[in-house]
């Protein structure tokens, strides 16, 4: 990751109330953890569901299936 994507991400990641305080270069070493994976997602893509997401730009629909077969809609 490049230094202008570094101060691009601990920028945007700094805005969430649950990073609030942090200083840039705790930031900067979370997003070079081994489990720190940035992507792009195309509309209608599946994001993972193995962590914590933070969505950095744009719109996600959530959807569950439900014990009866429904689809549960979080927004």
């Amino acid at each position: 990751m490049t230094p202008a994507e570094i101060n691009t991400y601990t920028n945007a990641i700094s805005a969430c109330p649950l990073f609030a305080g942090m200083e840039k270069a705790e930031l900067a070493a979370l997003l070079e953890h081994e489990g720190c994976n940035l992507c792009d997602c195309p509309a209608g893509g599946i994001l993972p569901s193995d962590g914590m997401l933070i969505l950095l730009s744009g719109r996600v629909l959530i959807e569950k299936p439900a014990s009866d077969g429904r689809s549960i809609l979080m927004r």
